[in-house]
């Protein structure tokens, strides 16, 4: 991976951990050690996919934000209600609110993967390896 992509998975990885965790605490929630991570913060790597997945996980994100910066990833249906809320105009407030609740139901059912996620979930067990 390009150190561009390092530097900006580890731009938003601060963003997110600022003020609330240190990197050592990220580590032991990883299979990497703290020194690793250290390392590859330092050098603008990215850890292996496995301890990105555990990143995201103990920091309450997706792989795809990690990654990217943005949902190019994000549930199809969640996309759906998003655009549809985009274009309500100012008259529909019931309907906001009935799209803001089913967005609320999407995103919070348990289970749901985003690609990256599954991308996880079929890597072979070498990936997962410290």
């Amino acid at each position: 991976m390009d150190k561009q992509l390092g530097y900006n998975f580890w731009k938003r990885v601060d963003s997110l951990i600022y003020n609330k965790y240190t990197v050592k605490e990220l580590a032991e929630h990883c299979t990497a050690t703290y020194q690793t991570l250290r390392n590859q913060r330092s050098e603008e790597r990215v850890p292996k996919v496995y301890d990105v997945y555990l990143i995201s996980q103990f920091l309450d994100s997706s792989m795809d934000y990690l990654y990217y910066g943005d949902m190019r990833l994000v549930n199809p249906k969640t996309k759906e209600i998003i655009k549809d809320l985009q274009n309500m105009s100012g008259t529909q407030i019931e309907q906001v609110r009935e799209k803001i609740s089913e967005l609320k139901r999407v995103e919070s059912k348990k289970g749901h993967m985003s690609d990256a996620e599954k991308m996880v979930a079929e890597q072979p067990d070498d990936l997962y390896q410290g």
